[in-house]
């Protein structure tokens, strides 16, 4: 047998561990070996939290993706079996994962991390370990390993699970701010799942070129506790995280916005971290009648595909069509109508002789892709228009007839004051980006975007009407009426 101790991973991998719960001891890492061609171990500290978080007994066995401290990729798979050993009191919990470079995808992994879980439900972690796991992958090609996902329908669910607040979540990604998501995992649907939904979304948003920034947007820092207190602190610019840890619900320093998907909540819910004095405190926000309308109609031609009703339509959705059309988010919003190849993999195998019905029912089983496209189109639109108002001269009347430099100061387009006087926007403006006057949120997301993508920034200027309609709505959000 090769002798693991001298055994090199393959390029990439810097590590491979076990983590245990013990009732009597806590967690624990167990079991380690790192990649011996490196000339520096990863950071572990923490490890053996990150890769059983809180609320994980509730599983039989799940996925977990993460970051470790020094920022390198990490993936677990967790297991709970019966024990007959006393100190476990009936239960093993344990965790096997690897660490990969930040430039390496550790869910190319997966099928060898999930053998070794089942091998280890019954035996022992011993020194064996690497030639059993890593044997296989040297003896491949590597370029001929597809990387594998714990759900290719994660943002699937992502979207009928908060419905239009998905969009006000993309939104803030966009403007680079901090966002958790914090939940409680369930059979079926634990960290895997929603850990591939936010890396979904954190790609989409990093590969849009808007000719402008060439920054990352956002960062996956994948599932976090309050072990990551210190490290969230720390990072620059904007990141999307999930947590199954409710104490993180009580820590707004580290977070811009929090969405509240816990089983207490009738509906999934945001809350932005506002500072007011020395204190950090949490207000509800909810999506915009423009983001309900934006989203009925991706849901209903992803159902017409999916071969799924759409859900009932009500006043709420009256309304929402109503204010679309008269100030036309139908306009500035294009929702792409997907093919049907976007509904399943183009290397999928088909089977000449099936019946029609059953191969477009096959494929029509996973929309993620065409939510995927619309996506980058929603993104590209919002960029797309915001680029144009900030070419516009600072003179120029827009469609309600304000003129956006309120002092009518002139400058010459040599001048430096041009590029530092900030951008005007009005009620009209931000419709036209598929924003609304109304949305404290929206106010803060247009001045974000504006600066982090343009380096410009921005005043709103609204009339009374908008403002008296703006401060009636924050008053229903703060007692619960929406």
């Amino acid at each position: 047998m090769v002798d693991s101790h001298k055994m090199e991973l393959p390029p990439g991998v810097l590590g491979l561990f076990v983590t245990e719960f013990k009732p009597n001891v806590g967690n624990s890492i167990v079991w380690k070996y790192m990649n011996p061609s490196n000339d520096n171990d990863p950071d572990l500290y923490g490890i053996e939290y990150t890769s059983m978080p809180s609320g994980m007994h509730l599983m039989e066995s799940d996925e977990i993706y993460f970051t470790t401290r020094d920022y390198n990729h990490g993936i677990a798979i967790y297991r709970k079996i019966s024990s007959t050993e006393e100190q476990e009191r009936g239960v093993k919990m344990f965790s096997v994962g690897l660490i990969t470079s930040d430039t390496y995808v550790p869910y190319n992994y997966l099928p060898e991390l999930e053998e070794l879980s089942l091998y280890l439900m019954t035996n022992p972690p011993s020194d064996d370990l690497p030639v059993m796991f890593f044997a296989p992958i040297q003896s491949s090609d590597y370029s001929k390993i597809i990387q594998q996902s714990p759900s290719p329908k994660a943002l699937a669910f992502l979207l009928d699970l908060l419905g239009p607040l998905l969009l006000l979540l993309f939104r803030f990604l966009l403007a680079r701010k901090r966002v958790v998501v914090f939940f409680r995992p369930t059979e079926g649907r634990g960290v895997g799942w929603i850990s591939t939904a936010l890396d979904t979304l954190a790609k989409i948003l990093n590969e849009v070129d808007d000719g402008v920034s060439n920054q990352t947007r956002t960062n996956i820092i994948g599932n976090i506790g309050l072990i990551d207190l210190d490290r969230l602190k720390d990072i620059e610019g904007g990141f999307v995280a999930s947590t199954t840890d409710a104490l993180l619900l009580e820590k707004p320093q580290v977070y811009d916005a929090i969405i509240d998907l816990s089983p207490k909540v009738k509906y999934p819910s945001l809350y932005i971290s506002q500072k007011q004095g020395n204190e950090m405190l949490v207000k509800r926000q909810t999506y915009t009648l423009g983001d309900l309308y934006i989203w009925r109609q991706l849901r209903s031609r992803i159902d017409s595909q999916t071969l799924v009703s759409s859900p009932p339509y009500g006043l709420i959705d009256l309304i929402a069509d109503i204010w679309s059309s008269l100030f036309g988010i139908k306009n500035s919003i294009h929702i792409p109508s997907p093919a049907s190849s976007d509904y399943h993999e183009e290397n999928e195998d088909e089977d000449e002789d099936d019946d029609e019905e059953v191969r477009l029912f096959g494929k029509a089983l996973n929309p993620t892709p065409a939510i995927t496209s619309f996506m980058k189109s929603y993104s590209n639109a919002i960029l797309a228009s915001l680029l144009t108002l900030t070419l516009k001269p600072d003179h120029d009347y827009n469609s309600n007839g304000n003129v956006r430099d309120d002092d009518h100061t002139h400058h010459n387009e040599g001048e430096e004051g041009e590029e530092d006087s900030p951008l005007e926007l009005t009620a009209s403006d931000l419709l036209s980006l598929g924003l609304s006057p109304l949305s404290d949120v929206d106010s803060i997301i247009a001045k974000s975007i504006s600066k982090t993508e343009l380096g410009r920034n921005v005043h709103i200027s609204i009339s009374c009407a908008w403002s008296v309609a703006s401060f009636v709505r924050r008053q229903c959000l703060s007692i619960g009426w929406i």
